[in-house]
């Protein structure tokens, strides 16, 4: 717990000098999120949506965050959300703890297929790309 806080302090040190830091907003949201302060989480989070909206890692965290404070339904939203911009690493989503809350949920399948259409997706378009 300690060390996330002291890792949210370096960024938030980051984030006052530039405040679109994107990888900056995104591991604060994680560092607040391990450091049990939620609200701050999800903020810098939205916040790194806001500054990059076609990238999915800010909103695949966002539904990490949402299954730590047991909003499976919100999460749920935000990983489709996550998957139409891209989210490709379905295997964690398989093998994560963290997750393991929406394997139980009726869009598991559902879910878990379309992350792997994703993962498919980008392996062809990157072997389509070595030619």
């Amino acid at each position: 717990h300690e060390r996330y806080v002291a890792a949210l302090g370096y960024y938030e040190r980051l984030l006052a000098s530039e405040p679109e830091h994107y990888a900056g907003l995104v591991q604060a949201g994680l560092a607040a999120a391990h450091s049990a302060l939620p609200e701050k989480a999800s903020r810098y989070l939205e916040l790194a949506h806001l500054l990059r909206p076609d990238a999915w890692l800010p909103v695949a965290n966002a539904a990490w965050l949402e299954i730590r404070e047991q909003a499976l339904p919100r999460a749920v939203t935000l990983l489709w959300q996550a998957i139409d911009l891209g989210f490709s690493t379905p295997e964690v989503l398989e093998v994560e703890e963290d997750w393991a809350p929406l394997r139980a949920q009726p869009e598991w399948e559902a879910l878990r297929a379309a992350a792997y259409e994703n993962a498919r997706d980008q392996a062809g378009n990157k072997s389509q790309r070595r030619k």
